[in-house]
């Protein structure tokens, strides 16, 4: 059997991988975990596995899960080639975390592959890191029942 010239011939090949410059920013929206990074990822990940991917390669983002980082495409003009920390600080403090932004666009679908997302030049990743959990937070209760639950030891 001669095998067919349909399909097959006509698929591209396979795409190459992408290096990906990302910046870890926190809930605050400060610097809070280093410089620029970079990644590279193969074309037919997911933004899910971008953001495992993501955790693993920081080690500072241990407390966090990895499917509750936040992860942002922004389109930049104003950073340098080889900026200082205080730099970066500076620009990414003007940087408002809304879905509405001109500039800034939520990678919200973790089924999204890379393979849809344009990674030219003058975009970078920001990966936004939730609040930490405190007492308060951990039990979505009003901090007081952490209190009133916790044993108290007379000396």
């Amino acid at each position: 059997m001669v095998p067919r010239k349909g399909k097959e011939a006509q698929k591209p090949a396979a795409a190459p991988p992408k290096s990906i410059w990302y910046l870890l920013v926190d809930h605050e929206g400060k610097l809070s975990f280093g410089n620029f990074a970079d990644l590279v990822v193969q074309p037919y990940i997911t933004v899910s596995d971008l953001r495992r991917m993501i955790k693993e390669e920081n080690p500072d983002l241990d407390p966090f899960k990895a499917n509750t980082l936040e992860t942002w495409t922004y389109k930049h003009k104003e950073f340098p080639s080889d900026p200082t920390f205080e730099k970066l600080q500076q620009i990414v403090g003007r940087i408002k975390f809304l879905k509405a932004s001109k500039n800034l666009k939520c990678l919200s679908s973790s089924k999204q592959k890379m393979t849809n997302i344009d990674f030219p030049e003058d975009v970078i990743l920001l990966v936004r890191v939730p609040p930490p959990q405190t007492a308060d937070t951990a039990g979505g209760g009003d901090g007081e029942s952490f209190i009133r639950l916790a044993p108290t030891q007379h000396v």
